[in-house]
Order: structure tokens, then C-alpha cells, then sequence
């Protein structure tokens, strides 16, 4: 077993993280657990030192960023880099901007890293996996890397999450975790109530 459900902690900053009032999403709308890479090219932060509200705050005013997402926050979730800690940035039925026509469709995960060039750490890799297991649980929906959505991006050529966090292997091991936990992530009942012992937001 990679991760235990145990672990799964969401620290709340959706407070910090706030926009502009946005559309929400139904229960049976959401249909996929989007992952992302979020290497912030061309804007001065280091990976290291990138966390949800500073995320947030950058998508909302940097013009090389709010041109992509209108100012409105993108993701839901963001994995900080090293040591992997999960901070929830909107709530989760909170239609972020991360995904062009699968805005109405999926919640998106931001990992920290560009993971064309080196790969997630361990921690990021396993809490990852627990995250997205467990949304995928709660919400009945597929886990998709952000290039696996027809229409989810307007760049053509976009590598995300990239070629070294692998999305069949994810999956795969994905799936061992689902199979080696299923108390916590049997059945949607299960993993939502994994998700608010977590800590997670639901919003609406």
C-alpha cells in the first residue's frame, strides 16, 4: 500500500484565496479529477515558495496569468512542492478556470513542478494519488491529466502534468490503493466522509 487514507489532510485557504463570486457545479456534474502541472514560467516565484494564496493572487493579477483565466482562480487544489501539503484554494463545486471546456466538468488539481523536466518528489507523487482517489471515489469521476481533455487547453503542444508524472502508471496505482483501502474508499459515502475528515471544502 502506497498511501494510507489516514494521511489525507487539506489545509483550508480558500479565505485567502477568494475571487470574485463564481458558478457552481452540481454533484453529478463533476465527471473528471483534472491534474495539472503549475510551474509558474516567466513570473519571479520559485517553485518552493509557491502556495495557494500566492497562486491565486497571481492568476487574479498578473496579466501574463489572467489572460488565461480571466482572473478567476483556476484550480481547487493545489500540491505544494517537496513536501507535498494539499491547501484547498476555492471550494471543491466551485467552478475554477483550469481546463477551457471542461470547466463545467472537472475539478482541478495544480502539483507544483515542471514535470517535463524532473519529477514530482514522493510525497507529492503518494498525497497525489490519495487526493485524487478519493475525489474520484467521491464524485464517481475519471482522474484525466490536463492533455488527456479534448479542448482543454488552447495550446495544442501543451505537456500536463508532463512525460515524467506519468498518468497511466498514476491510475494504475490509483486503482491498488482504491482495491488495498476499500473501508475509506469503497464507495462514494466512504470517500466523502474521508474527504471532511480531511478538511475539505464543498462550497454551494
Amino acid at each position: 500500500m502506497t498511501a494510507a487514507p489516514s494521511t489525507l489532510s487539506i489545509r483550508d485557504r480558500t479565505a485567502e484565496c477568494s475571487d470574485r463570486e463564481c458558478k457552481l457545479l452540481s454533484y453529478s456534474a463533476v465527471r473528471v479529477i483534472a491534474i495539472h502541472r503549475l510551474h509558474l514560467r516567466g513570473v519571479d516565484i520559485a517553485d518552493d515558495h509557491l502556495d495557494a494564496p500566492t497562486m491565486c493572487r497571481e492568476f487574479q493579477a498578473n496579466p501574463k496569468l489572467s489572460r488565461y483565466t480571466g482572473k478567476q482562480n483556476p484550480y481547487a487544489l493545489l500540491i505544494r512542492a517537496r513536501e507535498g501539503m494539499i491547501e484547498q484554494c476555492t471550494p471543491l463545486l466551485e467552478m475554477g478556470a483550469h481546463a477551457g471546456v471542461w470547466n463545467d466538468d472537472a475539478i482541478g488539481i495544480a502539483v507544483v513542478g515542471d514535470f517535463r523536466t524532473e519529477h514530482p518528489t514522493s510525497q507529492q507523487w503518494h498525497r497525489a494519488m490519495l487526493l485524487a482517489a478519493t475525489l474520484s471515489q467521491a464524485f464517481e469521476a475519471r482522474i484525466l491529466g490536463h492533455d488527456e481533455l479534448a479542448g482543454g487547453s488552447r495550446d495544442k503542444a501543451k505537456e500536463c502534468p508532463g512525460r515524467l508524472f506519468p498518468m497511466p502508471a498514476f491510475r494504475a496505482q490509483i486503482r491498488d490503493l482504491i482495491r488495498n483501502n476499500r473501508g475509506d474508499l469503497g464507495t462514494p459515502a466512504a470517500a466523502h466522509n474521508l474527504l471532511a475528515r480531511a478538511g475539505a471544502r464543498y462550497g454551494g
